[in-house]
């Protein structure tokens, strides 16, 4: 029941203009070498359906300190293929 109500949330809250726009500015202010990375695993996730791309994606993010929280969530909503991520379902 909680996993359904992050997610409506999620979907009502997590909307935002030009979102795919400051999600790839985002992806430029993890770093070349890091913001390669995250596409690679964004790709393989969203084409291949691979768990293990999404979870290392998630760690990169994890690790990333030049990021600000709404760029993180930018981020990982961008990584899963939907919006913004503000509550995490587990």
């Amino acid at each position: 029941m909680t996993r359904e109500i992050a997610r409506r949330f999620n979907h009502v809250f997590g909307a935002e203009p030009d979102f795919e726009i400051k999600a790839k500015a985002a992806v430029k202010k993890l770093g070349a070498k890091r913001g390669k990375i995250y596409s690679q695993l964004r790709t393989r996730y969203q084409e291949q359906g691979e768990a293990d791309a999404l979870d290392q994606g998630h760690a990169l993010l994890a690790e990333a300190a030049s990021l600000s929280l709404g760029d993180r969530e930018r981020l990982f909503g961008y990584l899963e293929g939907s919006r913004r991520v503000i509550l995490v379902s587990a």
